[in-house]
Order: structure tokens, then sequence, then C-alpha cells
């Protein structure tokens, strides 16, 4: 496993993170490089221009693969998760019955 500090004493020392972010149309644009490149088999990093090429890289494999350089961000979608979908059936399903059971004695003492 590979790690490295991109900031030390608050100055970055890691040259490699390069991006153009636009944060009105929530894009990226122009020269992109993310990845550390220090001529170990292990690393492996994409760089190139948005929109025109992007290439995946590996120091001994060369270029692994490449786009042509269209970068699609989308937002997010909240996906609920198994627990809180389960407790909300359970919950409802306890409801349900609680109320069959008020129902059944209401008529039961008519």
């Amino acid at each position: 496993m590979n790690s490295f500090a991109p900031i030390t004493n608050g100055s970055i020392v890691y040259d490699f993170l390069d991006l153009n972010y636009d944060t009105a149309t929530k894009s990226l644009f122009r020269y992109f490089d993310v990845g550390q490149d220090n001529a170990q088999s292990t690393d492996y990093y994409l760089f190139g221009t948005v929109g025109l090429g992007l290439s995946l890289r590996n120091p001994t494999e060369g270029t692994i693969d490449q786009n042509n350089g269209l970068i699609n961000l989308s937002p997010t979608t909240p996906i609920l998760e198994p627990l809180t979908t389960g407790g909300t059936v359970l919950t409802g399903g306890i409801a349900w019955l609680v109320k069959c059971r008020q129902v059944a004695g209401q008529k039961a003492k008519a």
C-alpha cells in the first residue's frame, strides 16, 4: 500500500493533483492530473485535458486506458438503507396489528 502526505507544515508538497472545477456549471475543465507518479510499478495516475483526452497511466505499463476526455459529474441520489426500510415496514406492520386488535376489541364489546 502506498501513501503520501500532500501537505507538510501547511504547504502543498505534491504537484500531481491539478484540476479546474467551475462551481457555477459544476464541471471540470482544462488540464487534469490526479495521482502520484514516482516511477513505481504501483503508481497509477489519470491526466490529460478535459474534453480532449484523458489517459490512465502506469510507469511500467505506460498508457493503460484512455477516453475522449469527457468526465460526467452527477449528483448522488440518496438510497434508503436496508435497516431503515426494514424498520419502517416492521413499525407499519406492528401499527396495523394493533389497529386490527383495537377494531376487533371494539366489535367484541358491541
